[in-house]
């Protein structure tokens, strides 16, 4: 890095903050749930879950190790926490030194572009060997608190209009809404049950998950493949194999309504109009088809089913358990709808397209105007860390001098022992000879896995670690290796033989 600018020095990370992921204790939710709390649990990408106990106290960064948002930057990969906390496995603990701040060590955690260095075939996963990798260019102590003085004030401008721009998807709902309700007034006059302008009501079919494919057979639509605006979304889309007379009888047509039967108390409800492009799809049992009289538009009966007065009549119509809600074909059939001429049904419809794509076309600008935001925020770090954002001053301590004075700290800092507070703490294993990852039995084996077997069920890392009897960093090293190797699989937060 000879194009340093004037104070600077090439650093890693390491350098400039201790890391104390030897501390960590991850907790799978079984072990969470018997320990409910007041102290924050991290993991990777935020706040986790709050347990009744403590592994660090005061001001550190977070950086995800793995299930980080390294293909993004603009999501960020590190975050400032502080108060008492506990932190799971998925998340590298730094704590800088020499005076530096939480606040500039994840300013530049979050500008560095982390792909080069994340490795897993199935989840990226940056190691403490990656996290080293990186060298950068550490500005002098003083710098380092202009430039972090820049960027917040930078920082409360890109956050004012980040909150108006993400304000803008809630206002164009209720926006929607209120047109709906302004064109498709309550049912009085012209009403009808719902049962009579539905000429054919039908669920749809029965297919389990290990009847859904990729490649072969026919597309079938499930609940989540449209949202509460209706609108498509074809990922994930699978194919069934069906008979000749299920494709004829369940087969979608150009016209046809989807209405969700079952799902959330918010989602249920939902409902949906086939295209030409969903045309011969087959669709799940959690999905109704309706098809409607001859005086009523397709159209118009999906737009009068998305307005929040037919939405409203189905609240009081809703069974629902703690997770999943229903809505029943006879309930549905009772809810009034209004039957207007075919003239006036054909202008509302066409009223409510044309200004629901006005809207769709805004949201769409803000939405945009979003994702460059972001992408500005990051320009601004990688012009801040490149001594781009703040002029440099030759008469402060360059930054040479602080990384000499932070070796000589660390030389001459005593050995902290590891503690954890909590009412419930983790009692390790203890033996006269522990276990060397050296040992027969333990290097190239699958000694983790053999372990996990015997278990019969999964583990967190805290308990395989505890039954294993190697010391820490055997440990981390040797379940490494045996995820690499494929002997272990991680699910969630817990660990099972492969």
């Amino acid at each position: 890095m000879s194009d340093l600018p004037a104070g600077w020095a090439e650093a890693s990370f390491p350098e400039i903050a201790d890391v104390l992921d030897s501390r960590r204790i991850p907790l799978n939710g079984p072990e969470r749930a018997k320990r409910p709390g007041s102290y924050p649990y991290y993991g990777a990408n935020g706040l986790v879950d709050h347990i009744d106990g403590y592994l660090f106290e005061g001001a550190h960064v977070l950086l995800a190790e793995d299930g980080g948002h390294f293909d993004q930057p603009e999501r960020g990969v590190a975050y400032v926490v502080g108060g008492r906390f506990w932190v799971n496995n998925h998340a590298h603990i730094l704590k800088p030194v020499g005076d530096i701040d939480c606040g500039f060590l994840n300013a530049w955690l979050n500008a560095t572009d982390w792909m080069p260095f994340v490795g897993g075939s199935t989840r990226a996963k940056l190691t403490q060997a990656g996290l080293g990798q990186p060298k950068f260019g550490l500005p002098p102590l003083a710098e380092q608190r202009r430039i972090m003085d820049k960027l917040d004030a930078v920082t409360v401008r890109s956050a004012r209009a980040r909150a108006e721009l993400e304000l803008i998807p809630i206002l164009a709902g209720r926006y929607k809404q209120a047109l709906l309700r302004s064109l498709i007034p309550a049912p009085e006059e012209e009403s009808r049950p719902f049962a009579e302008v539905v000429r054919d009501g039908l669920i749809g079919l029965v297919r389990s998950k290990l009847d859904q494919h990729d490649r072969n057979g026919t597309p079938y639509i499930r609940m989540q493949h449209f949202d509460l605006d209706g609108v498509w979304n074809d990922e994930k889309l699978t194919r069934v194999q069906s008979s000749a007379s299920e494709a004829a009888r369940f087969a979608l047509r150009a016209g046809d309504v989807l209405f969700n039967t079952r799902n959330s108390l918010e989602l249920v409800g939902k409902v949906a109009i086939c295209s030409p492009e969903q045309s011969g799809f087959l669709y799940n049992n959690n999905l109704l088809r309706l098809r409607f009289e001859n005086d009523v538009l397709p159209r118009f009966a999906f737009r009068q089913m998305q307005g929040s007065v037919f939405r409203g009549h189905l609240e009081g119509q809703k069974s629902a358990t703690t997770s999943v809600a229903a809505i029943y074909q006879g309930s549905l059939y009772q809810t009034p709808f209004w039957v207007p001429s075919m003239g006036i049904q054909a202008e509302i419809v066409r009223r409510i397209d044309t200004a629901f794509t006005e809207i769709d076309r805004l949201t769409a600008e803000a939405a945009a105007a979003l994702r460059l935001l972001n992408r500005l925020d990051r320009a601004v770090l990688v012009k801040a860390f490149q001594g781009e954002l703040v002029p440099q001053d030759p008469a402060e301590e360059s930054a040479t001098s602080l990384l000499d004075r932070i070796r000589a700290e660390r030389a001459a800092a005593p050995k902290t022992k590891r503690r954890i507070s909590s009412p419930n703490p983790v009692v390790r294993k203890k033996s006269a000879m522990p276990k060397s990852r050296l040992d027969d039995d333990v290097k190239h084996q699958p000694f983790l896995a053999s372990i996990l077997k015997a278990s019969g069920t999964a583990l967190s890392a805290d308990s395989l670690f505890r039954s294993a009897d190697l010391p820490i960093t055997d440990f981390y090293k040797q379940l490494a290796w045996e995820i690499e190797n494929g002997l272990v699989a991680e699910r969630d937060e817990t660990l099972e033989a492969a």
